[in-house]
């Protein structure tokens, strides 16, 4: 009778103390919040710009109350259409804060053809530097839901003959930690 006796009690003050002293890890949840800008340039200038607002997103308005913190995670290149075909270029991506145009992000996979970001292959996965990662960070908590303006810029542009055209998306993905 101890034996059970013990076991029980146990196991009671084991679930008290998951309860009462638990990990803040059991009371949140990371949710990914991501979005696609997509751009369409053609003629001489292969430049466009979209923007994206994080207050826009379905899952931030359902979680917005309860965001402890969000952050960016990663940014991607893609191409959905290019003509002609063998073009090369370098891609630039820029990403600016939409309330003072000041950039928190500018950079370029060089000397590339857009056709090898085409599916089924990958996208680019650019690589994130501290201080990037830093800017928008301070951005995000300064404004909670900001908005930003991305540029897609095809530039030194050879092979084929003009016009050229590029159809392309950058995926941005941000990371928010909310309260259950």
């Amino acid at each position: 009778m101890k034996k059970h006796l013990a076991i029980i009690s146990t196991i009671f003050i084991s679930i008290t103390a998951l309860t009462f002293y638990s990990c803040d890890e059991f009371n949140t949840l990371p949710l990914n919040i991501p979005f696609v800008v997509d751009f369409s340039a053609s003629g001489a200038s292969l430049q466009d710009t979209g923007t994206l607002c994080v207050g826009e997103s379905e899952t931030y308005q359902d979680y917005r109350d309860k965001i402890k913190e969000i952050k960016l995670l990663k940014i991607t290149y893609r191409t959905k259409s290019v003509s002609p075909v063998d073009i090369t270029c370098n891609i630039r991506i820029i990403v600016k804060r939409q309330d003072n145009g000041a950039t928190l992000f500018n950079q370029v996979i060089s000397n590339v053809k857009p056709k090898n970001y085409l599916p089924p292959n990958p996208p680019y996965v650019f690589t994130l530097s501290q201080t990037e990662l830093q800017l928008f960070d301070d951005y995000l908590r300064l404004l909670g839901d900001p908005c930003f303006e991305v540029t897609f810029q095809a530039e030194n542009v050879t092979g084929g003959n003009p016009p050229y055209s590029i159809e392309g998306a950058s995926d941005i993905l941000f990371e928010a930690i909310t309260e259950l």
